[in-house]
């Protein structure tokens, strides 16, 4: 088991104790849709307080980067990425290979080959 599997494992223990009806809510198109979207909003949540880490006002004078709180805020939005995967059904498997397929037509993008 590698980490991606651990995480998503991990991760699929802590919704059972956090939400113990959603794995029968996830038998449902509608179940599946409600999860995926209440997910995605606490991960849009998690995004805007990353961006509270950096210093994205132009127009005020720049703060230094709070990378002990950006680091916090980074693993709140994997956990939130991981339970929205979890929720559409894709395994650690799939993500991996999907992302390598991804990797390599990316690379190929980059070097203008497509």
């Amino acid at each position: 088991m590698d980490s991606l599997d651990k995480i998503f494992e991990g991760q699929k223990e802590l919704n059972k104790k956090l939400v113990p009806f959603l794995e029968e809510e996830l038998k449902t198109v509608d179940g599946k849709l409600e999860w995926i979207f209440k997910f995605k909003l606490a991960m849009d949540q998690e995004i805007a307080e990353m961006s509270d880490c950096l210093p994205w006002k132009w127009w005020s004078k720049n703060k230094p980067i709070d990378y002990q709180n950006l680091k916090v805020e980074l693993v709140d939005i994997l956990f939130f990425w991981t339970s929205i995967c979890l929720s559409a059904g894709f395994s650690a498997k799939e993500m991996r290979e999907a992302y390598f397929k991804k990797l390599i037509l990316n690379h190929k993008r980059a070097d203008n080959k497509l």
